[in-house]
């Protein structure tokens, strides 16, 4: 079964691609920061394979490479489990919820291919989760398993809809759950790591392959623990 995305972004054109991808080199870090995530939301990887990186410095090259892995992988099948579900997301508790007597978690990691890539960032601070229908707070988020637990309960396709806190700022962010990848159903650690290495390797291919410059000497490889 193919990871479901969230269907609330429509396709950018072509012109949009090529002003976000000039925009990746904005002195403005707010500027760069808008377009990488409207290229993570409404980019195809066709069009973003159509400008390729020669064109890109090494720094927004840099930039570009964790949404095209992203992109690829949404397309890459894998057999899934007959029941619960998956965000790829590695979640930590945190005291700093930045609001009086609330635990919350903090989003860690989050592995490219799966929905919680798209819907979080790195740093954000969940808080609880809503009602689909109202976006009426439901479920305060005291630790990993809330989230883990309502996950499972949902199963893949249904949408999950949180409140979290991100840079000062409330907000609300909706994903569609992908399917629980069959080799991850048990709970051993090490098919885990495997399962991961097989899409870092087959992102990094993808890559080299299709944006082969400029050299990206020094970029970090995309993170990709989850839970």
């Amino acid at each position: 079964m193919q990871p479901a995305a969230a269907p609330d972004e429509k396709a950018a054109e072509a012109g949009d691609i090529d002003r976000w991808l000039a925009e990746l080199d904005a002195a403005d870090p707010a500027q760069r920061d808008q377009a990488r995530r409207r290229l993570l939301d409404q980019g195809r990887l066709d069009q973003l394979q159509a400008c390729g990186a020669k064109n890109l410095s090494p720094a927004a090259a840099a930039q570009l490479r964790p949404i095209v892995e992203h992109l690829f992988l949404t397309t890459q099948k894998y057999p899934a489990a007959p029941a619960g579900g998956f965000l790829g997301l590695s979640l930590d508790t945190t005291a700093d919820s930045g609001m009086p007597d609330r635990a919350a978690l903090l989003v860690a990691g989050r592995m490219p291919g799966l929905s919680g890539f798209a819907a979080f960032e790195d740093g954000d601070v969940l808080l609880s989760l809503l009602s689909t229908e109202n976006h009426a707070e439901q479920t305060p988020l005291r630790g990993p398993e809330d989230v883990r637990r309502e996950v499972m309960r949902l199963g893949a396709g249904q949408t999950l809809t949180v409140k979290l806190l991100r840079r000062g700022k409330i907000l609300s962010r909706s994903l569609v759950i992908d399917p629980l990848p069959s080799e991850l159903a048990g709970p051993g650690q090490n098919d885990l790591q495997a399962w991961l290495e097989k899409r870092r390797a087959a992102a990094d291919q993808y890559w080299q392959s299709h944006f082969p410059v400029p050299p990206l000497t020094g970029a970090p490889a995309t993170k990709m623990t989850t839970k």
